[in-house]
């Protein structure tokens, strides 16, 4: 795509040319048409065909001048629209982008709403699960204070049945005396 033209422009001024030449055909030809006509914002068709045919004839080089003029601002303008038309394609694929994220972002946005409610019902199951510990903890404690308690008991009053088992131990009947006379007893077996 060609650029617009980076020399300065020249626009003339189209009012004066029309000045300049109403007074050029005054002078010249006070019975033409286009000397004799009413100058408006927007003269009728066949006096702007008149003022072209005058200026044609009569300064044809700075009607051609001023047609190129034009014609260069026209393909300036044909770049311009078109430049303006690649922007506005390029405006509309990122504002398709913009929405794109926008919804991305939403989505995500949502999405972790989801996980920080599911995050906040794990702490509280977590910290739920921590004082159950705890109070298992201090069962187990408990518990285990009982269990040294009994064993404790227990051992004590192992200690003191083996006293007493010592005891009759020391009671015991004296052992018979040994057989000297030289025979060995035996017993029928039982039948």
């Amino acid at each position: 795509m060609a650029g617009p033209s980076t020399d300065p422009v020249v626009y003339p001024d189209l009012s004066k040319l029309k000045k300049q030449t109403a007074n050029f055909q005054k002078n010249e030809d006070e019975t033409t048409p286009a000397a004799t006509a009413n100058y408006t914002d927007e003269p009728d068709e066949a006096t702007q065909l008149e003022q072209f045919r005058y200026l044609v004839e009569h300064r044809g080089q700075e009607v051609v001048d001023y047609v190129l003029t034009l014609r260069q601002h026209n393909n300036d303008a044909l770049d311009l629209n078109e430049e303006l038309t690649g922007l506005v394609a390029s405006h509309e694929a990122l504002q398709a982008s913009h929405e794109a994220l926008q919804a991305s972002y939403e989505a995500q946005q949502e999405e972790l709403e989801t996980v920080q409610a599911d995050l906040a019902g794990a702490r509280d199951r977590a910290k739920k699960l921590r004082e159950e510990l705890a109070a298992a903890k201090r069962e187990l404690a408990a518990t285990k204070g009982q269990l040294q308690a009994a064993q404790a008991n227990n051992d004590d009053e192992s200690i003191a049945h083996s006293r007493s088992t010592d005891h009759h131990q020391k009671i015991k009947w004296p052992d018979a005396p040994i057989l000297t006379d030289g025979e060995n007893p035996t017993f029928k077996a039982w039948s």
